[in-house]
């Protein structure tokens, strides 16, 4: 047999050129600016399929967490706290459960490493919680009045059998975290509750016994929304209806506290970094301020803004450090569909990136989750066949299944519109780019003719289908927290939106009613929603509501409302040189 080595040689070349051009071409379908983000970012995110995550009340939206210690990304669904496993992360089968049931649908929640859990919320007339006899912490504490308490509390260890439930706080709880005592392992907590009464409570929590330590008012009739405690576990920073950062030191009986005061209302998102020093916080009307706390009554060090600011889909809620090795990064989350990605090392916005999640990524991940089950079906039916074997699962009680694929893979069957841009190219030069478009996939072939090549038509090319548009009223009136207008047209109900949410707590005892009007110019019908968060479709502009995001390693997770999670790698690589260059 003879061999032509310079044939080989030749294909060799003809490959790696091909393999380099496929590379490019899947590089560019992810960025919009493919030199700028890929300094970032790896070129190939991943989709976690049937996730659906729930938003119980329309502000709190840090309802996606992860536990690097155990693999799992928790998240609300309805009145549960889901578990998801991602490890192994090759896996391409997933499965979630209910990791913790509760008795009312859970407005917050936050985790300690190993599982532990604490929830907040409120009590409804329509609640289980309502006619059950539960605890009450609020009257142990010196000074509480003598109001009926509507705040709910609840807390989770996965070594003993069952939640812990109780009321405390006159209002609605908006925030909950909770942190490890040390020493004392996995059996002594300290937990820091948000209330709407204007009060930080802080409780004890040892042996699965909790008790309500003290409680301070930050400042008179200002509601507070978010709390998180220094790595260091010698700083809290408190946030509410207000322009104030409040700080504080956790161990003292009568703390001091001291207020930053910034020019924005609202304060929601809280992150520290690891260094101790450098704190972010994300504000309603669409700023992020970084501080140097060695300087904190000094201007922030850096403002990160919006690219919708006033605007409630512009609304930041949520904001993180990665806490890895290569921590200068910092991720944002606006209200619809977009998450900031700002660069520590560089405070510059014309690095900034901006990642989109558009209605249409989660029609086609519905689409090809469908694809993929009907694959799996067939396969595993010829297995059986082929085998005479009964491999019928055992039944599993709450426990959902759920694909991991790749967004931009080498095949034809991708989503092939950018998912990564500039900040200025969506703020000021295309900023509704994906409103009044639609994902539609092929009609779903029957099993037996199904053989998984099928491909969905290319977003990229005109097969966008255009529809009338149904969105919600965006500006913010007077800088409230409190009455977002949502404008709901039912005949532009989204066909593809399969989610019918019930208002299964349309209860009293709400700080935060929220009011929905028909669109129908003639209509005068009002729909009002006591708390629990209602909307007939799940994203505005064709961008989807985020329901929180958070780090797990190098790896970015961002979930959105009723839908999936998209999964992104850092590039690490390339986080690890510092040098620059530019094209002339």
């Amino acid at each position: 047999m003879t061999i032509s080595i310079s044939e080989s040689a030749y294909d060799r070349r003809r490959s790696i050129c091909s393999d380099r051009r496929r590379s490019l071409s899947s590089n560019y379908k992810c960025f919009q600016n493919y030199y700028n983000a890929l300094k970032y970012l790896q070129p190939k995110p991943t989709y976690i399929s049937n996730v659906r995550s729930s938003v119980n009340h329309w502000q709190l939206r840090d309802l996606v967490q992860v536990d690097a210690q155990t693999g799992s990304v928790y998240y609300t669904l309805d009145d549960s706290i889901r578990a998801l496993s991602v490890f192994p992360l090759w896996e391409e089968s997933l499965r979630s459960y209910d990791y913790l049931s509760l008795p009312y649908f859970p407005r917050c929640f936050n985790h300690s490493a190993g599982g532990h859990v604490v929830a907040g919320g409120v009590i409804t007339s329509s609640s289980k919680v309502f006619s059950m006899d539960i605890p009450d912490l609020t009257k142990s504490i010196p000074g509480t009045s003598h109001r009926s308490p509507k705040g709910l509390f609840s807390f989770y260890s996965p070594y003993t059998d069952g939640d812990l439930t109780y009321k405390l706080g006159e209002m609605i709880n908006n925030a909950v975290t909770v942190y490890p005592n040390y020493p004392g392992g996995d059996n002594h907590f300290t937990s820091y509750v948000c209330n709407n009464d204007s009060n930080l409570y802080i409780l004890d929590i040892a042996n699965s016994r909790v008790t309500a330590d003290r409680k301070f008012v930050c400042e008179n009739n200002t509601s507070l929304n978010n709390v998180h405690q220094s790595p260091d576990g010698r700083l809290l920073t408190a946030t509410g209806d207000s322009s104030s950062i409040f700080l504080l030191d956790p161990k003292s009986p009568n703390p001091r506290i001291e207020v930053i005061k910034t020019s924005y209302d609202s304060g929601f998102g809280i992150s520290y970094h690891n260094n101790e020093n450098t704190l972010a916080v994300a504000f309603q009307e669409g700023a992020c301020l970084l501080y140097d706390l060695r300087k904190a009554t000094q201007d922030p060090l850096f403002e990160v803004k919006s690219t919708r600011p006033g605007h409630q889909s512009g609304a930041f809620r949520c904001c993180k450090f990665l806490h890895t090795a290569i921590q200068d990064l910092l991720v944002i989350s606006e209200h619809v569909g977009r998450v900031h990605l700002v660069d520590l090392r560089d405070l510059d916005q014309d690095n900034q990136q901006v990642l989109v999640f558009p209605f249409a990524l989660d029609q086609y991940g519905r689409h090809k989750h469908e694809r993929l089950n009907v694959r799996e079906k067939l396969m595993n039916s010829q297995r059986k066949h082929s085998f005479g074997g009964n491999y019928e699962e055992a039944e599993e009680k709450n426990v959902e299944k759920h694909k991991r694929f790749e967004i931009f893979d080498e095949s034809s069957s991708h989503f092939s519109a950018p998912l990564v841009y500039d900040y200025h190219y969506l703020a000021e030069e295309n900023p509704k780019l994906f409103k009044d478009y639609v994902y539609q996939p092929q009609p779903m072939p029957v099993c037996k003719d199904d053989d998984g090549k099928v491909a969905p038509p290319e977003l990229n090319h005109p097969q966008w289908n255009s529809t009338p548009s149904s969105v919600n009223q965006e500006t913010l009136q007077d800088g409230s927290t409190h009455q977002p207008h949502h404008r709901h047209n039912s005949q532009a109900l989204d066909p593809h939106d399969v989610r019918s949410r019930l208002d299964l707590e349309a209860g009293q005892g709400s700080s935060h009613d929220v009011e929905m009007t028909d669109a129908t110019p003639h209509s005068s019908h009002r729909y009002s929603c006591h708390d629990s968060y209602q909307q007939s479709v799940n994203h505005i502009h064709g961008e989807m509501e985020l329901s929180g995001l958070d780090w797990l390693e190098n790896q970015l997770y961002i979930g959105c409302e009723d839908g999936g999670i998209v999964t992104w790698d850092i590039n690490v690589r390339a986080r690890r040189s510092i040098g620059s260059f530019s094209y002339v």
